[in-house]
């Protein structure tokens, strides 16, 4: 509340608020590469009466009690940002905004303009982007990245001639790590791969892959729930390699 300056590269969650919003409200500052997810508050959900920039950030999943808005009386840039699911009851997931810019926010009245998209995001549980989504390489083309500039998930913010919709840049770093304990999606430390082939079936040139101290073998994949192999790679088979992929 009442804040200024910058957040960047930062999760806002769980935070609750009796009046105003559960995530922000009243504040100056300015809002990059972040995720807002499961706040709640009565009236907004995400943010209220914010005077700074919105760029690429995920506002998703915040509870709204009395069905107002995810985010009302922002009237800056608010660019670049999936905004989705806040609120069962809602009709508009803005009220009294500036007017947003290759977004892709639900049920949104001016979808197809200003690049502006109302299609379902595909995001994972954990809210990065997933093969396929609608908001990949969708983002103003003229965005500008600074030097430095990670994505949620300390990955490079650009991997392409265009940025992404949200807080995530789809692709950049594949971590892999067999002691992970989340999703093991690849997308964080987190949520590591468990084994290398994984990583290696679906790097593409461009992107990099980070393994954790460890032991990995060419046999093993977690295709199977019971990662004894998989469609690709037979467990015991002394014919397996690691396949390097060019431009990795």
């Amino acid at each position: 509340y009442g804040c200024d300056g910058l957040i960047e590269n930062t999760i806002i969650t769980y935070n609750s608020a009796g009046s105003g919003a559960g995530a922000i409200s009243d504040s100056a500052v300015s809002i990059y590469n972040s995720v807002i997810m499961q706040n709640t508050g009565d009236s907004v959900g995400g943010i209220n009466n914010c005077s700074g920039e919105i760029v690429n950030c995920t506002i998703v999943d915040n509870n709204i009690g009395l069905a107002l808005s995810a985010l009302s009386n922002c009237n800056n840039t608010i660019k670049n940002c999936i905004i989705w699911g806040n609120g069962d009851n809602i009709v508009d997931q803005l009220t009294g905004c500036s007017l947003p810019s290759y977004c892709c926010i639900q049920n949104f009245a001016d979808a197809g303009n200003n690049g502006n998209i109302a299609d379902v995001p595909g995001l994972t549980n954990d809210y990065f982007l997933s093969a396929g989504s609608p908001c990949i390489e969708a983002g103003d083309p003229t965005t500008v990245i600074e030097n430095g500039q990670k994505d949620i998930g300390d990955g490079e913010r650009l991997l392409s001639a265009r940025v992404d919709i949200g807080a995530d840049e789809y692709g950049g770093i594949i971590n892999v790590d067999t002691n992970a304990t989340g999703s093991n999606n690849g997308a964080s430390w987190v949520n590591a791969y468990h084994h290398l082939q994984d990583a290696l079936d679906v790097v593409t040139s461009g992107q990099e892959i980070w393994v954790a101290a460890g032991t990995y073998y060419p046999d093993e994949d977690s295709i199977n729930s019971d990662e004894t192999g998989g469609l690709e790679h037979t467990k015991g088979d002394l014919t397996e390699t690691f396949q390097l992929v060019s431009g990795v």
